[in-house]
């Protein structure tokens, strides 16, 4: 389009030049007929003074003519100089409109590798926060056995932290959650290795993140995918606590639990309700 505007400009200027070039040359042409006419007639001896007056009149002639004609010449080369700067503003007009829509796209593609490199921030920050996710659960342990050196690691852990979390809820004769977290976790001599603090660091990441990568309902899932039953039911307990409501919400946020697996947790009277419906995306409940 560009391209097509400095031609068409090309073209104007130099239509106009030949234009005013050819008005110079008529007007030249018009002034040495007359000018040679003059001299051809006066040369040579005087002449009389009847044939003087003729030449003098037809001197005025010439005035007569050439005045008009020199004018007339001068009125269409102004008109074309006119026109010719009437053209001139709107191929500027359109340069401007062509620079303007091409403003447009070039901020359009900023904006887009804008996006992009804020999603791939977003991602790397992501999968990282995964990667040392997963890190601290292989970290966490508890003694092999409580009389004996060596420990267990990763799942297997959990598995133990559990069974004394379900054992202490079912002895307990009043509900304090911030107590049998901590009572069932010291007699386990369970070892969270920052696992718990992580996960919520990930999580509250997600919510946290622009609606414009994609919502964070997929990031939520992928996480998700990451845990186990016995993992979620260590998370079940663990939210409950006071201090982790935070936590607690963005579960119940989340539809956290929707696929947990309850059964070991269901001989615990109220345990489920302590959690809305939401949390198992129990919706309209």
């Amino acid at each position: 389009m560009r391209k097509q505007l400095d031609q068409a400009d090309k073209k104007q200027s130099d239509g106009l030049a030949r234009t005013l070039i050819l008005l110079i040359v008529i007007a030249t042409i018009a002034a040495l007929v007359a000018i040679t006419t003059y001299f051809l007639v006066h040369k040579g001896p005087s002449m009389p003074e009847e044939q003087s007056a003729a030449w003098g009149q037809m001197g005025d002639f010439f005035g007569g003519v050439l005045n008009p004609t020199f004018s007339f010449i001068s009125l269409i080369a102004l008109l074309i100089t006119i026109a010719y700067q009437v053209k001139e503003l709107s191929y500027t007009r359109k340069e401007l409109e062509l620079s303007r829509y091409e403003i447009a796209q070039s901020t359009k593609a900023l904006e887009g590798q804008e996006a992009s490199l804020k999603l791939q921030n977003f991602e790397n920050t992501f999968f990282r926060l995964i990667e040392l996710h997963i890190s601290n659960l292989n970290n966490a342990s508890v003694p092999s056995d409580l009389q004996h050196e060596g420990k267990v690691t990763g799942l297997m852990s959990f598995a133990r932290l559990n069974r004394f979390l379900v054992k202490h809820y079912l002895n307990s004769r009043e509900v304090n959650y911030a107590e049998i977290f901590k009572i069932a976790s010291r007699q386990a001599k369970f070892t969270s290795s920052g696992y718990f603090s992580t996960v919520y660091r990930v999580l509250e990441f997600i919510k946290l993140s622009d609606s414009d990568l994609g919502g964070p309902d997929l990031y939520f899932d992928i996480f998700r995918s990451q845990f186990s039953n016995l993992e979620l039911q260590a998370l079940y307990f663990y939210a409950l606590v006071p201090s982790n409501n935070d936590l607690k919400q963005i579960f119940e946020e989340t539809g956290f639990f929707y696929d947990f697996d309850y059964s070991e947790l269901s001989q615990i009277p109220g345990l489920r309700e302590a959690y809305g419906p939401a949390a198992f995306r129990e919706f309209g409940v």
